[in-house]
């Protein structure tokens, strides 16, 4: 399925053991042709190449990626598959976390978010 990461976070993903595919596209608002796009980036999976603006990934066991906040990708497990990831809030992408946080009303983070934005010496708040 066509997604971003939750809360406009980054999300490192390891391949433990196997193999995932990727289809990545940069940050864009589908509003109207989602289901278009989740058609292209099913192709891309489909024909393991990248095109226009659409990137295609393979990765093997031991290797992590990095997928940057608001990046639209599936991912595909080629057989059996065994990965670890994780969703991260970095310095630079806080404020714009915070923001989703609060859009979706996810009161309970709120204050987990306000003593991380106050601890960070590189914040601008």
């Amino acid at each position: 399925m066509l997604h971003h990461d939750v809360l406009d976070t980054h999300a490192w993903l390891a391949v433990i053991a196997g193999r995932k595919r990727f289809a990545l596209h940069p940050p864009a608002r589908w509003d109207n042709d989602f289901e278009a796009k989740q058609r292209e980036a099913a192709e891309i999976l489909a024909e393991r190449r990248s095109r226009e603006q659409w990137r295609y990934l393979e990765l093997e066991r031991g290797a992590i990626i990095l997928i940057p906040g608001r990046w639209w990708h599936v991912v595909v497990n080629d057989g059996a598959t065994i990965g670890l990831t994780r969703n991260v809030a970095t310095p630079d992408i806080l404020a714009d976390v915070a923001a989703a946080v609060r859009a979706q009303q996810l009161t309970h983070l709120v204050p987990w978010l306000d003593r991380h934005a106050k601890a960070d010496p590189c914040s601008s708040t």
